[in-house]
């Protein structure tokens, strides 16, 4: 499964910078990872009644996405995730986007969601997923699976299996629920 987004075709008229507002020069070759800004009329408000957010987000004509991306080929770039849901793991940073995306390709995987968890004080990969009707997976059988797939650090040190994955009326996954489950879980709770 790809996430790539060719250039050509979908950012016509807009533009992604990094950081400060600089231009960003991509080489063949060199990986570079940038946030989503479009130079456009863009309605709306980031946030309702909440100012800060709007302020956040709307910024010297621009509009911040909060979408990552990186773009490793000249013109090709791929969705990296929402920079809200990125975390870092042994001091590199892991995109539940790429891990759900990975274990979504396995047999018996219907819907799948990572959010970082501590295990023995470290921060790791937690996946919580839910099965085809008729799959019969084991945790460590998902685990193996992976591991051609991903980076040892991406890999989700535990996988829970649950009926559904919580998500709000509008069918947007709820990360936070998850996140609070896992912490209640360390706690004791």
């Amino acid at each position: 499964m790809s996430n790539g987004i060719d250039a050509s075709d979908w950012l016509v008229d807009r533009h992604i910078r990094q950081g400060r507002g600089e231009a960003v020069a991509f080489r063949t070759g060199r990986r570079s990872v940038s946030y989503a800004e479009l130079a456009d009329q863009v309605a709306g408000v980031a946030g309702w009644n909440r100012a800060d957010a709007t302020a956040r987000t709307f910024i010297d004509g621009w509009t911040r996405t909060g979408d990552v991306y990186e773009c490793p080929e000249r013109g090709l770039y791929r969705y990296i995730g929402r920079c809200d849901d990125l975390f870092k793991v042994a001091g590199e940073w892991v995109s539940p986007f790429e891990v759900e995306s990975a274990l979504l390709g396995l047999d018996g995987v219907q819907e799948v969601a990572v959010v970082p968890g501590l295990f023995h004080g470290l921060l790791r990969p937690a996946a919580f997923v839910v099965c085809t009707p008729d799959a019969e997976i084991t945790e460590a059988e998902l685990v193996e699976q992976c591991r051609p797939l991903l980076a040892g650090f991406k890999r989700p040190r535990s996988i829970r299996f649950v009926d559904g994955l919580p998500k709000t009326a509008v069918g947007k996954l709820q990360r936070a629920v998850l996140r609070d489950r896992l912490a209640a879980e360390v706690r004791g709770g």
